[in-house]
């Protein structure tokens, strides 16, 4: 699970520069209290190169939602204190301690405040693109899986981010119809369908 959310969730919140432009494109994306957008993922190694799409919300109170659309169909949430994972066509949920899977992975980022993500990641640089800004970054983690992380802004909203994981797979990640307008929390909701086989991982 936490390979799984590794490879597929990862945005970046926390990216400063003295350049002007990248620092306003900081400013206006790390202090946006929601974001949302659709999204198409997509996964190179060698030869081989998968695409998935979908949609994300999220927010910095600790909610967020992600829905996979194609190729297969997959609900990840958090109500702030767990996480939920639906796989329709199991018919199965997974029920996890949200820290214990988060803490140290690119998922933290898209709801921790300025001050814990402060102390999960660190810029390396950040430059211009012509139109667009650059930046690189680290976790602090010296554990952490994921190399080479590069996000990519335009006009302040964040248009893709990029990375290798552990497997040695390049991972581009495309956002588009991004928005900073507020989410109804009901949005965030999950209800879970009769006949569901739950799986809880938490400790009673």
């Amino acid at each position: 699970m936490n390979c799984f959310l590794k490879e597929l969730f990862i945005v970046l919140f926390f990216v400063f520069s003295t350049n002007l432009f990248t620092e306003e494109s900081f400013e206006s994306f790390l202090y946006e209290s929601y974001f949302s957008a659709d999204f198409i993922q997509i996964t190179t190694k060698d030869e081989d190169k998968r695409t998935i799409t979908g949609t994300i919300k999220s927010s910095r109170s600790g909610l967020f939602k992600l829905v996979y659309l194609e190729p297969f169909k997959e609900i990840i949430a958090s109500d702030s204190i767990d996480l939920y994972r639906y796989d329709p066509d199991l018919e199965q949920l997974e029920i996890h301690p949200l820290d214990d899977l988060v803490e140290n992975s690119p998922v933290s980022i898209l709801f921790k405040n300025k001050l814990e993500l402060e102390k999960i990641i660190e810029l390396n640089n950040c430059e211009d693109l012509k139109d667009k800004v650059l930046c690189v970054i680290t976790f602090l983690n010296n554990d952490f899986s994921i190399n080479d992380m590069k996000v990519k802004f335009k006009n302040n909203s964040l248009i893709e981010i990029s990375y290798k994981d552990s497997f040695l797979q390049e991972i581009r990640i495309l956002f588009s119809n991004q928005s900073n307008t507020q989410i109804d929390k009901n949005e965030f909701k999950f209800d879970v369908p009769e006949e569901t086989d739950v799986i809880s991982y938490k400790m009673n």
